[in-house]
């Protein structure tokens, strides 16, 4: 029975979006009255091994992926006078990685979404017949798609009936009216072929091929026609055994239209298919298109439709979709906190007002070569990527949400992990995964344990709360027992990083923290959502920040590809990672850096311009007298 595993988890999506009252007032030019601008420097130690790759260069030592190209081992580097390697952690890396932190911690939009997860995906899930509810439907009917007139028609060619090909010697099993003989041709095919014909690599074309080259009954459509039937071949899929007699189209008596809406869908579910690159130059010559439909309720028009018996299905919504069902605010163009201090995308609106240098090391060791394999399952893996409710102790729901009513889960992360040895990063193959493995593996060339980097950070023109959300990005609010993770192969372990900030006190450092605090708890509680270290969202955050010694290896692990699936059929789903880990509460209880501090940032500056006052007033009586 396979357990529920993965090395990453979500920190649920915030609904509402905080807006800075004062980003259209940001200004590189025009300072605001309570601007600060200045240098954090930096100390980066790695707790584990620790890979970030830099572009190939001739000389670099490299492996080969499947398309042939050449990718570099090696960490990021340059070469001194001497031609000595100077490796360093890029400093695009690092403002990435306290930019996300900043989007969570300041309740921003997500809205960094590939074009693909645009897209609404198409899917054939066996393990959920309530979902897919094409597999074992008796409502499937055979028909030819065809455009009459500039109006899309499907015309019925009968009620599901197939040729099972490896019985067809038994009479029984034979079609009435149906051409013996061809039966024999298909049969012999069979013998001789049958490997070839139900691989699923074989595309329709070699099928046809194949049939072609034993048939007697050769015609330009690829159709063989005896006593008003037609033998139609179809793609293939795991497991595959059957193919299909239609009635010919000039026989059938029916027909119905088909909905833009059904189009729409059918075009989504086949634009990779070779199924469709087969019949679509036919279709396009107005040549009809054997496929498999449902009706609508009424029987008018067809509700769906597909070129195999499983046809693939749409889900109702896209990630994007659902993102902006889920957080309304996602669109919106004013800027959220992340976007007022490191800028918008392509900085149309606003240049960042943070930059980070590159982190160099000058006691990096190479670590031992590793390859690995980082896979794991698409985001439309809804027991993982889709927040599900009434998860029991076991990890079990009644009923999964998925993509047509659900929510997703939230913002991935890759939980910080405790403990780092070379058992830890072998992971799980099946047996037909170990020819595949070169296609999918990574090889790289670390740097070990220990190693320390420095950096400068220079801030312009921050206001108080501003320098506290990037202070507080850096130390997760001065929590000194959690960790970042950068780099690749975080799923591993690697990467664990403990950031030091070298020039600033950490009273001061808590005098920001609580400005930005001060500001975060407006909006949570004015959002109804507490005080604001006690979200969700923050708990989530710091809980896969927290590399604790009770942490379970084993829940980390990508699970086996057939466990995917398995997984599915006992109803089992990801919960968040605080749950999942069952780390204690004493360990969740981060601290405000409010209580105990004296009137935070605001009241601090308030008491130094007091202060200037008052030096001011001794300074003119001085002179006046």
């Amino acid at each position: 029975m396979p357990q529920v595993s993965a090395p990453y988890n979500f920190v649920p999506l915030n609904e509402k979006v905080f807006f800075p009252p004062w980003a259209d007032l940001v200004s590189h030019d025009v300072p605001f009255k309570k601007g600060l601008s200045g240098q954090i420097k930096l100390e980066i130690t790695a707790e584990s091994p620790i890979f970030i790759r830099k572009p190939y260069e001739k000389g670099d030592a490299y492996y080969t992926n499947a398309k042939g190209d050449k990718i570099s081992k090696e960490f990021c580097h340059i070469k001194d006078e001497q031609g000595n390697k100077r490796y360093y952690i890029p400093g695009s890396s690092i403002r990435n990685m306290l930019r996300s932190v900043v989007e969570i911690m300041g309740f921003g939009k997500m809205k960094f979404i590939s074009e693909s997860l645009s897209e609404n995906k198409a899917y054939r899930d066996m393990a959920n017949r309530t979902l897919y509810d094409v597999a074992g439907s008796r409502d499937i009917r055979m028909g030819w798609l065809i455009n009459e007139n500039n109006t899309l028609v499907i015309k019925d060619a009968g009620v599901l009936g197939n040729l099972r090909n490896r019985r067809n010697n038994n009479t029984k099993n034979r079609p009435k009216n149906y051409n013996y003989r061809d039966l024999e041709y298909f049969g012999r095919i069979y013998r001789n072929n049958y490997n070839i014909l139900i691989n699923p690599n074989t595309t329709l074309r070699e099928k046809y091929d194949i049939y072609n080259k034993y048939s007697n009954k050769r015609s330009a459509t690829n159709f063989i026609e005896t006593d008003r039937k037609t033998l139609v071949l179809t793609g293939n899929i795991n497991g595959k055994r059957n193919e299909f007699i239609f009635t010919t189209p000039d026989y059938c008596n029916n027909s119905y239209s088909v909905s833009k809406n059904a189009w729409n869908e059918f075009l989504i579910t086949n634009k990779d298919s070779d199924n469709w690159s087969f019949w679509k130059p036919l279709f396009n010559a107005g040549k009809p298109v054997p496929v498999f439909y449902r009706l609508n309720n009424g029987n008018s028009t067809v509700k769906d439709f597909g070129l195999v018996v499983l046809y693939k299905k749409i889900y109702e919504n896209s990630v994007k979709e659902l993102i902006k069902k889920q957080q309304p605010e996602c669109d919106d163009p004013k800027l959220d906190l992340a976007e007022t201090i490191f800028g918008d995308v392509d900085y149309k609106k606003i240049k960042g007002r943070v930059h980070v240098s590159h982190a160099f090391s000058n006691n990096a060791n190479v670590e031992n070569e590793f390859t690995l394999i980082l896979g794991e399952p698409k985001e439309t893996y809804y027991p993982f990527y889709i927040e599900q409710e009434g998860l029991n102790h076991q990890y079990q729901v009644n009923t999964y949400k998925t993509f047509n009513d659900g929510n997703i889960a939230g913002r991935k992360r890759y939980p910080v992990q405790h403990i780092f040895r070379p058992s830890d990063i072998e992971p799980e193959r099946e047996d037909n995964q170990q020819n595949d493995q070169g296609n999918v593996s990574t090889s790289f060339l670390s740097l070990s344990r220990e190693t320390k980097f420095t950096t400068t950070i220079n801030y312009h023109n921050l206001l108080p709360e501003e320098l506290g959300a990037l202070l507080s990005a850096m130390t997760f609010h001065n929590n000194q027992n959690l960790r970042h993770n950068i780099g690749l192969a975080k799923a591993y372990g690697f990467g664990k990083i403990n950031i030091t900030i070298k020039n600033i006190e950490v009273n001061d450092i808590n005098r920001y923290l609580c400005s930005f605090e001060k500001k975060m708890n407006s909006f949570t509680t004015n959002n109804n959502l507490g005080e604001w270290i006690q979200t969700k969202q923050i708990k989530e955050l710091f809980a896969m920040a927290l590399p604790f010694q009770g942490q379970n290896r084993r829940k980390l692990k990508y699970m086996k590809l057939s466990d995917f699936y398995r997984l599915k059929t006992q109803k089992k789903a990801l919960p968040v990672y605080s749950r999942f880990m069952n780390i204690p509460n004493n360990l969740l209880q981060f601290n405000s850096k409010i209580n105990g501090q004296v009137n935070c940032i605001d009241s601090y500056q308030e008491i130094i311009k007091n202060v200037k006052n008052k030096l001011s007033n001794i300074k003119s009586k001085i002179q006046q007298s």
